[in-house]
């Protein structure tokens, strides 16, 4: 059990995102202490600022100053280690080895990951850790480099990817989430004019006023993208 969380402003303008983050991810802390992580895009940016570590969000929050970063959105992650290291590594969110640009949060256990490692290998794709999310990373970072858009990229993981998992992603120009095709990981979004947020479930939403929300479908992708200026 790991907990995702994102923020997506509409207007493309810096935002709270540090803020935003850091309470959605506090809220979510009992979903996992063994690392934790955020990925900061400043609105216009290209590579985003990633912090991570092997604490829960309390010690990131105290390690980096996060409150007062602004942007035009961002992802974060709490985790419960059950397979691979417990260390700043192995913690999310991960960068994709191709683009540098995405970055990836993920709940649950990609079956086939052994698989897809070696053929990201055998491509030249250089992988630093045994973790299934780093593949994920590097698998949707190829799609994109081979000509797809980040919804292509996510509707190709539902049906390249064995396993339970939901995954929330961030490139400079856009946020998506997809979630595998039995349903079995949490993932709610609530939308308002202003902004989208992401979280495994609702206590990390942002507080509601006014907003819409609803769970995320078996095999469902969402995508949100702003137009170039």
């Amino acid at each position: 059990m790991c907990g995702i969380a994102g923020i997506w402003y509409r207007d493309g303008e810096d935002g709270p995102v540090g803020e935003d983050l850091s309470r959605m991810l506090l809220a979510l802390a009992h979903r996992g202490r063994d690392g934790s992580g955020m990925a900061l895009y400043a609105a216009g940016g290209e590579a985003p600022r990633v912090v991570k570590n092997a604490a829960g969000p309390a010690m990131l929050l105290q390690e980096n100053d996060l409150d007062g970063a602004r942007g035009g959105h961002g992802i974060a992650h709490v985790r419960m280690a059950t397979e691979t290291a417990v260390d700043a590594g192995h913690a999310h969110p991960f960068v994709s080895a191709a683009r540098p640009d995405l970055t990836l949060v993920h709940n649950g256990h990609v079956t086939n990951a052994d698989q897809l490692r070696a053929r990201l290998e055998r491509a030249g794709v250089e992988l630093r850790t045994d973790n299934d999310s780093e593949a994920i990373a590097a698998y949707l970072g190829e799609r994109l480099d081979d000509g797809d858009d980040l919804r292509e990229a996510l509707e190709g993981a539902v049906s390249d990817l064995d396993g339970t998992f939901s995954c929330l992603v961030a490139t400079a120009d856009a946020m998506g989430v997809v979630r595998d095709r039995f349903a079995a990981k949490p993932l709610v979004v609530a939308e308002t004019d202003d902004w989208v947020a992401v979280s495994s479930e609702g206590r990390g939403l942002p507080a509601p006023s006014g907003w819409r929300r609803r769970e995320v479908g078996a095999g469902e992708v969402r995508v949100w993208r702003r137009s170039p200026r």
